[in-house]
């Protein structure tokens, strides 16, 4: 339209007819379609219905825990959590303590095997009710736990998704970028607003199911550290740790 438009105003003709005769490019806005101030600058050519741009063989997406992953992290966190007492902020604290009082609950119920087997090799067999009770309380309370952590890990993703979204889009409908990713060739990219809704469902999914995790892990981590060196010595933990870093080089091999 903007095409036709600035074509027909300088001449006499009609709408079709002047725009089936004259197949030139429309004469240019100087913010869009050139790259500098003067006319030997690089000149942006615009794409037509059903053209794409090819990507580049040289350039290859790479992956790195590095300082730009850090910094996408870091302003990426805080679209997520724009202050300490939002609702996104105290739902990602109840999950760290349900997912701390899961590893708890799990910790206890692979303890009930063993009771069990001290309770029925005595003679006579005592305590075996009270236990059959403990071992249905605790049953109950992990199957508890764990569904409490899917529906605050989805409830985050569903909220982490909003805030996001709506970010994205500011930033789409801000100084013509949108102009930019649909119709220039140098920015031109592919289904921009399924890639929006798509990405980010995934990446707010992922995100709410691993955070917590990862910041729970560690601590896992070094309570079992100190029970196995309490337990048997530092041999224990040595022997895991190597085992682990044994099959981590044979799998990267």
């Amino acid at each position: 339209l903007w095409g036709c438009e600035s074509c027909c105003r300088r001449c006499t003709q009609p709408l079709p007819l002047c725009c089936s005769a004259n197949r030139k490019m429309p004469s240019r806005p100087p913010s869009l379609s050139m790259q500098g101030d003067d006319e030997n600058s690089l000149m942006v050519p615009l794409l037509g219905p059903g053209q794409h741009r090819l990507p580049s063989a040289s350039r290859k997406p790479t992956y790195k825990f590095d300082a730009l992953f850090a910094r996408r992290l870091r302003r990426l966190a805080s679209v997520m959590f724009p202050s300490w007492t939002c609702v996104s902020s105290m739902l990602f604290v109840m999950l760290l303590g349900f997912n701390l009082a899961e590893e708890l609950a799990i910790y206890n119920a692979g303890m009930i095997p063993s009771r069990f087997y001290a309770a029925l090799t005595t003679k006579p067999v005592e305590g075996l009710d009270e236990l059959m009770l403990q071992s249905c309380i605790v049953v109950f309370s992990v199957a508890l736990l764990m569904s409490a952590v899917s529906y605050v890990s989805g409830t985050l993703s569903v909220l982490w998704r909003q805030d996001i979204t709506a970010r994205i889009h500011s930033l789409y409908f801000k100084r013509l970028a949108y102009f930019q990713v649909n119709c220039m060739a140098q920015t031109y990219v592919e289904n921009p607003d399924q890639r929006i809704t798509q990405d980010v469902d995934s990446l707010t999914q992922t995100i709410g199911t691993v955070a917590a995790t990862l910041i729970i892990t560690p601590l896992t981590v070094v309570y079992y550290t100190y029970s196995l060196t309490v337990l048997i010595g530092f041999l224990g933990p040595c022997c895991v740790f190597a085992y682990f870093l044994m099959g981590l080089l044979i799998n990267k091999v």
